[in-house]
């Protein structure tokens, strides 16, 4: 049987990620080891069936989305600071290719994989991990970190497959309600709390949105602006859902708070001491990241990445690839739902994860329409 690379196959590749993470965690294999060879081999293959095209068609309003990509990888390709600090150059050269590859094919005619099946495998897993390895899966805090090596990422993957399947649901039954619980009590365990503030909202948001037929890009803007200015209005958050404090910790003190707040301070300060080359085109890949294991000795990551793509790409790559994701959030409720929940994970160090952006990528590109603009291929 010949294999094809298309909309479901590719989508198919990437929903596998997640699960072979699992199968690995099995074997006390790090994900951080297979993460970067498994998206550079879906890579090579996008890359070689679009050298292979005499002609690359895409549609006239991909050619904006085509352009912000390669801007985005010009951007990190100029950040270039090392090789081992090299994952903004993999990410951007892989959503340009993704894009360039996806807005050539006509996804009208393909079917859609088989979302609840990859979803049950991934239950089954978990179920597995909490039953039978709970005492080695279980951090501070008693944080069921699943099969991927961390809460918050597993509870991210978790969420993003629920949203592939539960935006295409029209109508409220049974079968929504219980995947709705299902995902609600793993990210609940994970206690990654912004996810699970955005389970609470999300069934009100799709009813206000349907109900009231809001814009999706005045739902991305507002909480884009909202997750921007995050730090600042937290303490409003809190006076509200006290709750999100004691889940994880007891004396009502958020100690993770006041950790992520000065690292904000600090990245924040770094930014305005760089001069006008910097603020405009970045210091370079990874620098955020850097400074901040300077400071403090470990590399912990800056804990927002609002700032850090803005000080290692600066103003430019920051605003281009800002307007990437609004017009993908655009495309139809699935893509706005996982730019809502990529957004919310930018404070978890998860603004260059290929699994997400690939998945947003692949769904803005349901229900296309077939290509209507060709170029010549420079080959």
């Amino acid at each position: 049987m010949k294999f094809s690379i298309n909309f479901k196959s590719i989508t198919i590749l990437v929903l596998l990620y997640p699960i072979l993470l699992g199968l690995i965690f099995l074997f006390n294999v790090s994900p951080f080891f297979i993460t970067a060879p498994y998206f550079f081999l879906i890579l090579v293959l996008l890359f070689l069936k679009v050298i292979q095209k005499q002609k690359i068609s895409f549609h006239k309003n991909q050619a904006i989305n085509v352009t912000l990509t390669f801007l985005l990888l010009i951007t990190a390709v100029l950040n270039y600071s090392s090789i081992r600090y090299s994952l903004p150059i993999l990410f951007s050269f892989f959503i340009f290719i993704l894009q360039l590859y996806a807005g050539m094919l006509n996804t009208k005619t393909d079917t859609l994989p088989n979302y609840l099946l990859i979803f049950k495998v991934y239950i089954a897993l978990s179920v597995f991990f909490l039953v039978f390895l709970d005492f080695s899966n279980m951090e501070i805090g008693d944080r069921f970190k699943g099969f991927t090596g961390s809460p918050t990422t597993y509870s991210a993957f978790l969420v993003i497959i629920y949203l592939l399947i539960d935006t295409n649901l029209k109508a409220v039954n049974l079968k929504r309600i219980i995947l709705f619980l299902i995902v609600f009590v793993f990210v609940y365990l994970s206690k990654t709390r912004l996810l699970i503030l955005f389970m609470l909202i999300y069934p009100v948001l799709t009813f206000i949105i349907n109900k009231k037929g809001l814009r999706y890009s005045t739902v991305y803007l507002v909480f884009f602006l909202i997750l921007f200015f995050m730090y600042p209005i937290y303490s409003l958050v809190i006076d509200y859902f006290p709750e999100l404090i004691t889940l994880r910790y007891e004396d009502g003190r958020d100690a993770s708070f006041g950790l992520r707040n000065y690292l904000y301070l600090e990245i924040e300060a770094e930014f305005y001491r760089g001069n006008y080359l910097e603020l405009f085109f970045g210091k370079g890949n990874e620098y955020s990241r850097l400074y901040i294991e300077k400071i403090m000795e470990q590399d912990i990551y800056p804990h927002n990445d609002f700032l850090r793509i803005l000080n290692d790409w600066g103003l430019f790559g920051s605003i281009v690839f800002f307007i990437y994701l609004y017009r993908i959030s655009k495309k139809n409720i699935t893509t706005l739902m996982i730019s809502l929940s990529y957004l919310i994970l930018f404070y978890s160090n998860m603004i260059f994860n290929l699994f997400i952006i690939s998945i947003l990528i692949l769904t803005s590109f349901q229900n296309t329409q077939k290509p209507q603009l060709e170029t010549k291929n420079a080959n």
